[in-house]
This record gives C-alpha cells, sequence and structure tokens, in this order.
C-alpha cells in the first residue's frame, strides 16, 4: 500500500477563474483533510490572486495556509514526489516530466479532467495512458455525478441544504455569467419581471454591458474572494452561475440554479449541457423539465429552432410557474448527491490501494 505524503499539483489558467478555483479547493482539501503536503504550481499569480487575496502575485515560491504555491517559471524539480496531479490536460514542464521519470519509485501521475455527465466519463475514468518515451503511466481522473465516476469537490465542512422554503416574495437572483449576448438577454427579462426584486452582479465585462445598457435592479457588487463565495450563494433565491467551479458550489445550496457552461466556438459544449440536463431533469414532470431546460437554453445561447422559440420574457413566466417544483427537486438533487462519495476522498482511496 502506498502512503501518499506530498502531492504536486500544476495549473495552467485558460481562461477566468475555473481551472484555478477547482485545483485551489482540491489542494486545501488534500492538506485539511487528508494530511497531504501540498505544492501548487501556477502560471497566473494574478488570476490566483483574485480568488485567493493572500496570495502575492510577485512572489514565485509562498506559503498560502499548509500549501506551497510555485509559479510555473520555477516549479519545485528534484525533492521526492508520490503523487502529481496535472490540471485538465495543461501539460507539466519537461524539466518536471524529465524530473519525476528519473525518480525511484516513480510517482502516480494523475491527469484531473473538467466535469462532464457524458456517457463516455465512466469508460474513462482510471484509464492508463503510457508516455511514448519515457515509459511512465499517466491515468485520467474524471469528476462525474454517478457511480463509477471521480466524484464531485466537497468539503467536509460542507452541510445538507436546509429543506427548501416558499418563494412567496420577489426574488433575489445571483446573475454571474460570461459577458455574452445571452446573458444580456436573461439579465433584462429578470429586471423587467415583478418576481424578481434585485439582479445582483459582480463586477466585470457583463457588469459594465448591462451599466452600460442601464438596466434596471442591477446590483453590481464587489468580487468576492473563493473563502466568501459559498456563503455568498446562499443568500440568493435563484442563482446563474457559470464555469465549473461555482456550478457545484452552487448545487450544494440545495436551491435552483441555471448553469451557464463555458462556451465552445464549435458548439462542443453544448452536447455536454444536455447531458446534464438529462440526467439532472429525472423525476422532474415533463413540463417543468421542458421549463427549465428553456430557461438553461436562453442562458447558454442555445436555439435549435430559433423560428420556433418562445420570446425570453415567456419563457421566464413559464419557469415561474413551475419554481416550486423546480426548488423542491433541485433540493433533493443535492441531497442525493451528497450521500455519494466526494471527489478527494475517491482520489486518496485510488491511491492508498496501490
Amino acid at each position: 500500500m502506498r502512503v501518499a505524503q506530498r502531492c504536486d499539483i500544476y495549473c495552467r489558467v485558460v481562461d477566468n477563474f475555473g481551472d484555478i478555483g477547482v485545483l485551489w479547493r482540491l489542494a486545501r482539501q488534500l492538506g485539511d483533510e487528508f494530511g497531504w503536503r501540498v505544492r501548487l504550481v501556477v502560471d497566473d499569480l494574478t488570476a490566483f490572486h483574485a480568488i485567493e487575496p493572500t496570495i502575492n502575485d510577485k512572489k514565485p515560491q509562498q506559503w498560502c495556509g499548509k500549501t506551497e504555491v510555485f509559479a510555473w517559471k520555477c516549479p519545485p524539480i528534484g525533492d521526492f514526489v508520490d503523487v502529481v496531479i496535472e490540471g485538465f490536460g495543461c501539460q507539466l514542464p519537461q524539466g518536471v516530466v524529465g524530473a519525476i521519470a528519473a525518480q525511484h519509485p516513480k510517482p502516480l501521475w494523475l491527469n484531473l479532467e473538467y466535469l462532464s455527465a457524458e456517457n463516455w466519463v465512466r469508460e474513462h475514468h482510471l484509464l492508463p495512458s503510457q508516455h511514448p518515451q519515457l515509459g511512465m503511466t499517466k491515468t485520467f481522473f474524471f469528476p462525474g455525478f454517478v457511480a463509477g465516476t471521480g466524484g464531485l469537490l466537497r468539503e467536509r465542512v460542507v452541510q445538507p441544504p436546509p429543506p427548501p422554503i416558499p418563494m412567496q416574495a420577489p426574488l433575489k437572483v445571483l446573475l454571474f455569467a460570461y459577458d455574452l449576448p445571452s446573458s444580456a438577454s436573461v439579465a433584462k427579462v429578470l429586471a423587467d419581471s415583478t418576481r424578481v426584486a434585485v439582479v445582483s452582479v459582480p463586477t466585470g465585462a457583463l457588469a459594465k454591458r448591462l451599466l452600460a445598457i442601464r438596466l434596471p435592479k442591477l446590483d453590481v457588487t464587489a468580487f468576492v474572494p473563493q473563502r466568501e463565495f459559498d456563503a455568498l450563494l446562499t443568500s440568493f433565491d435563484l442563482l446563474l452561475v457559470r464555469g465549473e467551479d461555482s456550478f457545484i458550489r452552487a448545487m450544494w445550496t440545495g436551491k435552483p440554479f441555471v448553469w451557464q457552461i463555458y462556451p465552445q466556438d464549435d458548439r462542443a459544449h453544448w452536447p455536454k449541457l444536455e447531458a446534464f440536463l438529462d440526467i439532472y431533469c429525472v423525476g422532474l414532470a415533463a413540463p417543468a423539465a421542458r421549463s427549465l431546460r428553456a430557461l438553461w437554453h436562453l442562458a447558454n445561447g442555445i436555439q435549435a429552432n430559433p423560428a420556433a422559440s418562445e420570446p425570453p420574457a415567456c419563457l421566464w413566466e413559464d419557469y415561474l410557474r413551475h419554481l416550486p417544483e423546480i426548488a423542491a427537486h433541485a433540493h433533493r438533487w443535492t441531497t442525493a448527491q451528497m450521500k455519494k462519495p466526494d471527489l478527494a476522498s475517491n482520489l486518496v482511496a485510488w491511491v492508498l490501494r496501490l
């Protein structure tokens, strides 16, 4: 049995904060809950600083809590390591690959993949891949919602959500979305609705777009650090969130939410969104499921047949009619997901079995 003591995690920030958000949570959890000695190597310390203000983006090596943080340009090389986690296929620096290949015994090398609900994920989870020159094995670790996948990030401090309460008063809505035309369309529908009290948008490009069109009920708020984000989510009635990290955190609140998936030019994100909706809508009555899908499609700019599409205001009103059922379903879904092992626990258990 292998007892992991040191783990290096590598992260390239592709866009926004999703990559570093996920890997920073994982690094903290492995250190705090499992006693691993974690080093996190990041190529964009400025983005890291935005979600973790204690990070000095000018300092190439530093400690943040129990985690040692390195800039990408000066990764730790030569020290013994038990586990190397390559975040989202970021490709390790060549010097690092050579160093771990020369180590005896060799570390376990994992590629932590993006979250997806697609059927093929179970087939590819924990599949090995042989390095053509070095003879090392890289194992693909896939997060997921169902058995046979790596699970979802969830720290032990995350508690089951309280029972849902009827939402009769005007709704407080969080709009943490990408700066897209579809985001502006949703914002306008919300702002025009008598059932919405406020549309809260974090400062950034989308907030500037909405301020420019003088959207009513708009509340532009400060961008909060990651450690404050989870508590912030619980203060809203409806959550419209973007990316992977915020998606999972919204889900843990047990509140109704809409996920704006990271957009790709070739529309590769559409099947990923539909795959999640297929499993998420199980148990919802057909009219409520159709209404939920329609609002999610609107937020994601999906129009399979634009000529047959209903006006956004009509989609929103229909969603409101089904909101009590959708809210109860959101709570049931979260409660069921919380009964499953979390991603960090699954990862540690897999390492210790080897």
